[in-house]
């Protein structure tokens, strides 16, 4: 084997927030996996290391660490020829809990998810982490991953998650390591931008923008006096910094309601995440006495910043979006007009560049102590991310058949795709929502820190949300 040389990426301005906020974020992926014949535990753990080891050569944060060198902090990961195998990287930590009965296994997929939530990283062992539940007598496995968010954005988590799943695939095909369908061989200094101000911002017609946006902004919040979630008393008193928790409920929509809903949004030509922003903010409005809500929305800044998509990294900002009191989720009409307004002000603020503006607001000035609070001085009633639709189709044409698009037996069902992050500890209660349309279903998580929180208002909020999509699907 040849030498290999490290590699080093200083982090960019989004990670540094990260950092100093606690290195302690992580961004979770979970699904089930149905296999076509019983495997066992020890064949299951090897191909899912098999299948990593091979990710690790074309995603060069899946073999770095998080050090501090020279006075800053920086990824370093080993560089590989084509030439060089993989015996000596480092191995992303698998744990395999082994369960008795699918029952069981539903219920300890769901309790893994919740403690990977919660639980830091190691980022001098590795930058991600993965759990394997398996079960003698069925199969069905279910997979979690644990991604860094100080390393790995949501959008760019997904994406080794998809090639995750393909490669795993191929795995139990047998297929030939040629046949992998994967994304461009990429360095760790590809994802190297320490400032992340595209030119879209960088002139003086985005900055007036920015300014009028801000005064709109600054009198909005004076006049409406934007309100959150009502504050849980029992979970502020239960809650201890040494063991933070994180409330979690999981939702779904049908392959029909998801597809209806796809098309709602189209006939009315509005996005997928500016109808859903629209609902959660009245089903949010309707639980707080009818007052007006503040969101925050992710958004990826890879196009403008000339990024290619699959660079590892974070490369996300906020948005915020203004909703008026609820007039109820009832009305369709209304919804629609308010949906509207919402996908206008999320295209302007992406064309004017004010997601780059707000970096500077959303980045500490200095390391927060541990148990520190994040100081947000804005009401902000719930976070919104989502990854819009993404599919497997073209390895499976349905879930139901026996095989794929090749005409070969299908080795490999996937379902439940749901993913979270770690809620954030603010002063003011908010719920987290993260959304994704995988294989035809719409899968939702509404996650909030326990401090503030109880778990039955978020399911609460969970149930009417859902409810409101799958009636305007009708």
């Amino acid at each position: 084997m040849q030498q290999q040389c490290a590699q080093y990426r200083s982090l960019n301005v989004k990670e540094i927030s990260n950092l100093y906020s606690g290195n302690d974020i992580n961004i979770i992926f979970s699904f089930t996996l149905t296999l076509s014949r019983l495997t066992s535990s020890y064949a299951i753990e090897s191909m899912s290391r098999n299948t990593m080891r091979t990710l690790q050569r074309y995603h060069p944060l899946l073999r770095s660490r998080l050090i501090y060198f020279n006075e800053s902090w920086r990824f370093v990961s080993q560089e590989l020829d084509e030439s060089d195998d993989l015996a000596d990287i480092i191995d992303i930590p698998i744990r395999d809990v082994h369960v008795l009965s699918e029952k069981e296994l539903a219920v300890t997929t769901q309790r893994e998810y919740s403690y990977e939530l919660d639980t830091e990283i190691d980022t001098c062992e590795s930058l991600c982490r993965m759990v394997l539940i398996t079960c003698d007598n069925s199969c069905k496995v279910g997979v979690i991953f644990c991604f860094l968010a100080t390393a790995f954005d949501s959008r760019n988590a997904f994406e080794i998650t998809q090639n995750w799943i393909r490669g795993f695939r191929l795995q139990l095909q047998r297929a030939e390591r040629e046949t992998w369908v994967i994304v461009p061989m990429q360095e760790l200094r590809d994802g190297e931008k320490r400032s992340l101000m595209s030119s879209v911002s960088d002139n003086w017609i985005s900055r007036v923008a920015f300014l009028i946006e801000a005064l709109i902004f600054v009198v909005w919040i004076l006049w409406a006096q934007p309100y959150n979630l009502p504050e849980s008393a029992y979970s502020r008193e239960h809650y201890t910094d040494d063991q933070r928790k994180s409330h979690l409920c999981f939702f779904s929509l049908t392959p029909t309601e998801t597809a209806n809903f796809i098309q709602y949004c189209d006939r009315n030509r509005v996005s997928t995440s500016a109808m859903l922003t629209t609902v959660i903010a009245e089903s949010i409005s309707q639980k707080n006495g009818k007052k007006h809500v503040l969101s925050e929305l992710v958004v990826d800044l890879r196009p403008s910043l000339g990024i290619s998509q699959h660079v590892n990294g974070v490369f996300s900002s906020l948005i915020y979006l203004r909703h008026p009191r609820t007039s109820g989720t009832n009305n369709n009409r209304c919804l629609i007009r308010r949906a509207k307004q919402s996908q206008r002000n999320i295209e302007r603020q992406i064309k004017f560049g004010i997601a780059y503006h707000n970096l500077y607001y959303l980045l500490p000035n200095k390391p927060l102590e541990k148990g520190d609070l994040r100081k947000r001085g804005l009401l902000v009633g719930y976070v919104l991310e989502d990854l819009g639709t993404c599919s497997e189709r073209s390895d499976n044409e349905s879930g139901d058949t026996e095989t794929n698009s090749n005409g070969k037996k299908d080795m490999l069902k996937v379902e439940n795709m749901f993913f979270a992050v770690t809620p954030t500890v603010v002063k003011a209660p908010r719920i987290e929502v993260r959304t994704l349309i995988y294989d035809d279903r719409l899968y939702f998580t509404f996650d909030a820190c326990a401090k503030s929180i109880g778990e039955d208002v978020i399911r609460e909020i969970g149930d009417i949300v859902v409810k409101c999509v799958s009636r305007i699907s009708d």
